[in-house]
């Protein structure tokens, strides 16, 4: 390579360029002269071939997380079920569930996931214990108003939390805004006032976050595990109940199987429960349980 006057980094590129299947590479050169961005044609390749890189690992993960899942047996104190959140759910005794921490898709401009909060509002204020328990979900703040208003439908809204990325903000360039925090919304059975137990820690509504970009590994929007330890530990007791209709990577149900609590968790992606399992068995075995 020092003869020919070519450093290592190219030259790794274009042996991993080499490594797109012919018919693809050829179909993408051809799509990318139609573009006509101007841009050098390696480059372009070069993004192309880290895409599907990116996207076999992206396989891989989930044939291991099915392979890995279907070796979970049955738990009546700890389940994780595949389905729609309005139908899974149904199973569940009126009133019974402690806690609900969740992270649904965030309302988008033209109303898509609106539908979903309604009724996630629904479905809560028939879960939780009437004077105890409480529903903790994460909004984006483009759709708080929207989230405040279908939540509230309902269930009485109580508080908002903070939970901060103080050394990871993100940025909105059309505002000119710099955002360190992510809203986590707290409600409470409308028919009832909330009364905490005397004995309960006292909870502190600035979360230090361990969840960002960087560390999304199982989950495009995956929040961190001990986030959602702090408010499961804080906010209820061991042997409670905790649902996470939204299972997502299963940071919420790894959480609770941490603190030794119930929980029944779903998702209507089915990659999501596999890689949800894939993470409690390897839990299970890190802990000798």
């Amino acid at each position: 390579l020092e003869t020919l006057g070519v450093p290592k980094h190219v030259s790794r590129r274009r042996q991993i360029m080499a490594g797109i299947p012919e018919d693809l590479f050829e179909a993408r050169i051809e799509y990318t002269k139609k573009l006509n961005r101007g841009r050098d044609l390696s480059a372009e390749m070069w993004s192309y071939a880290k895409y599907l890189k990116r996207e076999q690992d992206r396989q891989e993960r989930r044939e291991e997380a099915a392979s890995r899942a279907a070796e979970v047996g049955p738990d009546e104190k700890f389940k994780i079920l595949h389905g729609d959140f309005r139908e899974i759910l149904s199973c569940v005794p009126d009133k019974t569930v402690d806690l609900i921490v969740t992270d649904p898709s965030y309302i988008r401009k033209d109303g898509t996931y609106l539908d979903l909060w309604y009724a996630l509002s629904e479905v809560a204020a028939r879960l939780l214990k009437p004077e105890t328990g409480l529903l903790l979900c994460y909004s984006g703040k483009f759709c708080l108003p929207e989230a405040i208003n279908a939540l509230s439908e309902h269930l009485q809204y109580l508080w908002t939390a903070a939970v901060l990325y103080e050394s990871f903000p993100d940025t909105i360039h059309r505002l000119r805004f710099k955002t360190y925090f992510k809203p986590l919304l707290i409600y409470c059975s409308k028919d009832a006032d909330y009364q905490p137990h005397q004995t309960q820690y006292w909870f502190k509504d600035i979360i230090q976050g361990d969840g960002y970009r960087g560390l999304k590994d199982h989950h495009p929007w995956e929040q961190g595990v001990f986030e959602a330890m702090y408010v499961i530990e804080n906010l209820s007791y061991e042997n409670d109940m905790v649902v996470d209709p939204f299972l997502g990577s299963g940071t919420v149900a790894l959480a609770a199987k941490r603190l030794n609590r119930r929980f029944i968790g779903c998702d209507v992606d089915e990659d999501c429960v596999n890689e949800a399992k894939r993470r409690l068995s390897e839990e299970i075995t890190d802990h000798g349980e």
